[in-house]
């Protein structure tokens, strides 16, 4: 069984090493996404990936995903930064970190460069409550 296991992954390496990358562009990969998650997805979520795509591409412009450098994606941070809040740059950067993550599962690129791009860390907000002598005066 051992050395089944050590052909098997010895196989799956050279056919990894064999796989010519498929250039494909931010907007196909934004089609394929949405071509196979219409049915795992909901409206909302479907909208959003159509929105941060079509910023994420108004910025970079229609260049192949795999020349998409961590350079590039920091200073599209940058950019969108100047807009929007962080909170919002948070969801953004998780949509095209999933969607980069979809291009390595089908083979277009090998590594998602958005994996080493931190959130912005938000800070929390403070929990507001009552005294108790201040809930003695409402109930009085």
């Amino acid at each position: 069984k051992s050395e089944a296991l050590k052909f098997l992954n010895t196989f799956n390496q050279e056919k990894i090493g064999d796989t010519k990358i498929k250039p494909i562009l931010v907007s196909d990969l934004l089609a394929e996404i949405l071509t196979y998650s219409r049915n795992d997805l909901r409206k909302q979520s479907i909208r959003i990936y159509e929105g941060v795509f079509k910023s994420f591409q108004l910025f970079y412009g229609d260049k192949p995903i795999n020349l998409v450098t961590i350079r590039d994606i920091e200073n599209y941070k940058s950019f969108r930064l100047k807009t929007i809040r962080s909170t919002s740059f948070n969801i953004e950067l998780r949509t095209l970190k999933a969607g980069f993550n979809k291009a390595v599962k089908l083979g277009y690129i090998k590594a998602n460069p958005f994996n080493n791009i931190k959130q912005i860390p938000i800070p929390e907000k403070q929990i507001l409550c009552f005294s108790d002598d201040q809930i003695r005066l409402l109930l009085n």
